[in-house]
């Protein structure tokens, strides 16, 4: 978890590699925005110091559904990832920590479940396709590189919409560290074990021989449990927020590296809508605002949904929009 995992308490859950999703286990929500982030596409150490962190204006799902459909019409060839025109999918593989694996809203397959939702969608907009979630709760960046892609079956013809969701339990080791211990650690250690976890992760999906019709990546920045702010009864420091900004920004830069891969920005729009949504006392306090969490890291149902409205979002306007 990032921000709030800092603030209060560690990853709980099942071990990864053990499959278990849902009960007693929590994982890590962490923030997104602007910071100081230095990080090689090729691999090299990814560093975070302080930020100044930046929100974003509220943007809240449309309806509580999200999966409107919008046309029969599907994509057609690609024409390079800033087209808007992506392959058609004929799978999707989930991959990820609890969040993906939608601990707390009835797992994988509940039609709450935000990577379920999107599947929904691509289904009706874009084409049938597979929903593969092989995501496990309680992983980390490197349970991913390690463990997860060798559970993805490789080889087959057909494009691939991979989402990864991950990154949260990285700064558990962190939780009661003073700021400074957190950003040694982050620097040192953590950060380059995650910078070269993500090179293995994008080498492997960018590899023909493991996908031979190609990929499209679906990346998300992870929102804050804790809306930004310092007040009681979390005291979450506006060290470890930058920090946490700046690993998000580090995302972004790797979704920027390759030409397939995308990010869904999920930090801005759920600022307000966590734990301090009747705080009036935070910067994103919004009296209208509804809250999105069901436990301290996981989001509820309303949650789940928002997610997924931004990745539909996405798909429609980034991935699929402009298709013929």
């Amino acid at each position: 978890m990032v921000v709030g995992a800092l603030a209060m308490g560690g990853a709980i859950g099942c071990t990864p590699g053990e499959g278990t999703e849902g009960e007693g286990e929590t994982e890590n929500g962490s923030t997104g925005g602007t910071g100081n982030a230095s990080m090689s596409s090729t691999g090299a150490d990814e560093t975070a110091g302080p930020a100044t962190g930046s929100g974003g204006e509220e943007s809240g799902p449309g309806s509580d559904d999200g999966l409107q459909d919008t046309g029969d019409t599907g994509p057609g060839e690609t024409t390079g990832g800033e087209a808007g025109c992506q392959p058609t999918p004929t799978r999707m593989v989930v991959l990820g920590d609890s969040i993906a694996a939608c601990a707390g809203v009835g797992g994988k397959d509940s039609d709450d479940c935000a990577p379920k939702r999107l599947n929904s969608w691509l289904a009706a907009n874009v084409g049938p396709l597979s929903y593969e979630n092989l995501s496990v709760g309680g992983a980390v960046t490197t349970d991913v590189s390690n463990f997860q892609l060798g559970t993805i079956e490789v080889g087959m013809p057909g494009h691939v919409l991979v989402m990864i969701y991950i990154g949260g339990n990285d700064l558990a080791p962190y939780i009661f560290a003073s700021d400074q211990a957190a950003l040694d650690g982050w620097n040192n250690t953590t950060g380059p074990q995650v910078a070269a976890a993500w090179e293995e992760i994008l080498d492997f999906l960018g590899d023909p021989a493991n996908f031979p019709d190609g990929v499209t990546l679906l990346m998300n920045t992870q929102y804050n449990p804790f809306d930004d702010c310092t007040a009681p009864p979390y005291n979450v420091s506006e060290t470890k927020i930058e920090l946490l900004h700046a690993h998000n920004d580090a995302l972004e830069e790797r979704a920027a590296s390759r030409e397939w891969a995308f990010i869904t920005d999920q930090h801005p729009s759920y600022l307000g809508h966590g734990h301090y949504v009747n705080d009036s006392s935070c910067p994103y306090y919004d009296p209208s605002f509804e809250g999105w969490m069901g436990d301290l890291i996981h989001p509820n149902v309303l949650g789940h949904h928002h997610l997924s409205d931004e990745m539909v979002a996405v798909a429609e306007q980034e991935l699929y929009g402009a298709c013929p």
